[in-house]
């Protein structure tokens, strides 16, 4: 990483019928970052591995809950609506 700026994790969730999309990048940072980071979806922890283009996880059911652990790394995160 060489800018200065905190790296910011963008996602957004869409829904459709009975399952989900997670769509997620990193902005505010070079082309070639690449830092894995976890997520708890519906209370399953993953590991996502974001870069600066726009990737999705599918979900066959509902979306219930998100939880990213900011403190655990040194980054931002924004959801887009």
């Amino acid at each position: 990483m060489y800018k200065a700026a905190i790296p910011v994790l963008e996602y957004k969730f869409k829904k459709k019928n009975k399952k989900f999309e997670f769509d997620y990048r990193w902005i505010k940072t070079n082309d070639n970052f690449k830092m894995p980071i976890r997520v708890m979806i519906n209370n399953r922890l993953l590991e996502i591995v974001p870069n600066v283009t726009w990737q999705t996880k599918v979900f066959d059911e509902k979306y219930k809950s998100f939880d990213m652990p900011l403190s655990a790394y040194l980054i931002f995160g924004r959801e887009i609506k």
